[in-house]
């Protein structure tokens, strides 16, 4: 491919035998036609090398990849991105499908408006076990509460914007040039907790249009849908250091989207920690990293507590100081935190 291609779309393939056929076929059949799907074989063990090796020989713009040992999807996307022509770049799950005219509509509007990243809206899908040829879809998930259809220069509403939002890859294109300087995390789960909010907090311009470009396949067999263990546990927390780093580095202050969206983050891992007590007592890891976080967490519920007593009204107030002393005694006088 040359530097006319548009679009890179980044497909890591990993055990999708069952579903890659259909997610490149909605790939090759894009209304814009100078893009290049980059295939990163990740040692998958069941047919889709060979799934993905038909589709090249009828399509030149199918590129096959291949890792000598499995590295993860983090990885897979790493390599997608030093190997990318493109103008800009996609993440495109093997098992999920894109709008035909997806890749038009998302190149002319970041062309049109020049922007680093490009937000748009996801459709969940599932076919219904009693009659396989029907597919049943939801309605279109809004990324964010962020304002959509204008440009967001970054560095001026960082602190205006809202600390939620969704973080999957999938769900935005970004400039190529600008998206090199960032890698994700390998080796492990939840690789993009820590990379797009690092990803938007750094660029200069980002938009997001209500437009449904991406099929999102709901499977049991995902990773949000299995059971925790040890290492997912241990790869929350590395998400949650890798972003309060950041933070740190970058000198962020508290009304910082990513400041916030990291307070909400690094809460979640603290309860999930404490809900696995079977986990955490079998692992010195999992018990040092409780330890550590709970004193952040704390200090974050402070600050909200004081926060809430001046501005809430009255009828909330008592029912904000119920709830914090009963935490309090909880964590005190029971035992239910392994902090203490």
């Amino acid at each position: 491919m040359n530097q006319s291609t548009a679009i890179s779309l980044v497909i890591p393939i990993y055990n999708v035998e069952k579903y890659l056929a259909e997610c490149l076929t909605s790939c090759i059949n894009q209304t814009l036609t100078n893009i290049e799907i980059i295939c990163v074989n990740d040692c998958s063990p069941d047919n889709s090398r060979s799934i993905a090796e038909d589709f090249a020989r009828r399509d030149s713009r199918i590129k096959i990849i291949d890792h000598e040992q499995n590295k993860g999807l983090g990885a897979a996307r790493n390599t997608g991105i030093e190997h990318a022509q493109g103008e800009y770049v996609w993440f495109v799950d093997s098992d999920d499908v894109i709008a035909e005219n997806a890749c038009q509509l998302l190149y002319d509007t970041a062309t049109q408006y020049q922007v680093d990243i490009l937000c748009f809206d996801v459709v969940n899908f599932k076919n219904d076990p009693l009659y396989s040829a029907k597919r049943i879809y939801q309605e279109p998930l809004w990324f964010n509460d962020w304002p959509h259809n204008v440009t967001i220069q970054m560095q001026e509403a960082a602190t205006k914007l809202k600390g939620v939002f969704a973080v999957s890859p999938w769900l935005y294109i970004t400039k190529r040039e600008y998206l090199k300087q960032f890698k994700f995390r390998e080796n492990g789960f939840w690789e993009d907790t820590e990379f797009t909010p690092i990803l938007f907090a750094s660029c200069n311009t980002l938009r997001y249009i209500p437009f449904t470009a991406y099929y999102y396949r709901l499977s049991p067999n995902s990773i949000m849908r299995t059971p925790l263990s040890e290492k997912k546990l241990l790869d929350f927390v590395a998400a949650g250091d890798a972003l309060n780093a950041f933070i740190k580095e970058k000198h962020l202050s508290n009304k910082h989207f990513l400041t916030r969206f990291y307070t909400t983050y690094i809460k979640g891992v603290y309860q999930d920690l404490e809900k696995n007590k079977d986990i955490v007592e079998n692992s010195p890891e999992c018990k040092e990293a409780l330890v550590r976080i709970a004193p952040i967490v704390r200090r974050i519920k402070r600050k909200e507590f004081f926060h809430d007593l001046l501005t809430l009204p009255p009828r909330d107030k008592l029912f904000i100081i119920y709830w914090h002393l009963k935490d309090f005694f909880i964590r005190h006088f029971t035992n239910k935190s392994f902090s203490n």
